[in-house]
């Protein structure tokens, strides 16, 4: 899981794609679905604009691994109602994450990240922030901010 070159007759080495640590053996996603394959489950507080405090949901999602190891799933987003909703998301660095345009027929409604902010955790409160945008059927949109708290 890493690409090692020789300098000055000493090994230096650089984690591949999805890796770090210090042989390279921890895939990255991990820091957010959690050591298992089944990911894990957190508490979500989502807030949206305007004001950021007139509209809050409070929910629960689960972040579960891709089958790209450089994505994971946020499993029931947005507590949109039925169908539920989950979106992929993509890893940009180590704590750092992107949601591209994902939409679904049977939704009604696309979700974004915001161009401005990536998604990210906080690997010592175990808290991920993930500022998104939703788009309805009706070309109305929603800034949202969903802070998830480890259970």
């Amino acid at each position: 899981n890493a690409n090692c070159t020789m300098l000055n007759g000493l090994p230096v080495c650089q984690c591949q794609t999805c890796y770090e640590g210090d042989n390279c053996t921890q895939l990255i996603r991990k820091r957010y679905t959690g050591s298992s394959d089944n990911g894990q489950f957190y508490n979500a507080i989502d807030q949206c604009i305007p004001g950021f405090t007139d509209t809050t949901f409070a929910y629960t999602v689960k972040l579960s691994p891709a089958d790209i190891c450089s994505e994971f799933i946020i499993e029931s987003f947005g507590a949109f109602g039925s169908p539920a909703i989950n979106v992929r998301c993509v890893l940009t660095g180590i704590t750092t994450f992107n949601i591209s345009p994902q939409t679904n027929p049977g939704w009604g409604l696309s979700v974004r990240n915001w161009a401005t902010e990536e998604g990210s955790i906080d690997t010592i409160l175990q808290k991920v922030t993930v500022p998104y945008i939703v788009e309805y059927y009706d070309n109305t949109t929603d800034s949202c901010k969903v802070v998830l708290s480890l259970q």
